[in-house]
């Protein structure tokens, strides 16, 4: 399984080569990153396409999420604004994730 993100990894960074403002390659390739447990590297690319589409629901949501799976580390409030602005943005998953932070852990 780890072949295949790493092989979308690389796919994708290619079209983020000819298409550096092309939000979606970032995001796919951090969901890929994701995948195979590069928090950092997820994270980086979440960041970059939240710059170039800051009104994409779906980009704060999937952040939040792993923000909020690792919350170990980082933490729950990078999860909670997150959600927050993806819950606003009208991504629906995300007023759970939002619900499940503030009924487990505030």
């Amino acid at each position: 399984m780890t072949a295949r993100y790493e092989a979308a990894i690389s796919d994708f960074t290619k079209t983020i080569k000819y298409y550096p403002s092309f939000s979606p390659g970032y995001f796919w390739r951090g969901r890929s990153y994701n995948e195979i447990k590069k928090i950092k590297e997820a994270l980086s690319d979440f960041d970059r396409a939240i710059e170039l589409d800051p009104e994409n629901a779906e980009y704060y949501a999937h952040r939040g999420s792993v923000y909020y799976n690792n919350r170990k580390i980082y933490g729950l409030d990078e999860a909670e604004r997150d959600s927050i602005k993806a819950c606003k943005l009208g991504d629906n998953l995300a007023c759970h994730l939002l619900q499940l932070i503030h009924k487990n852990y505030k």
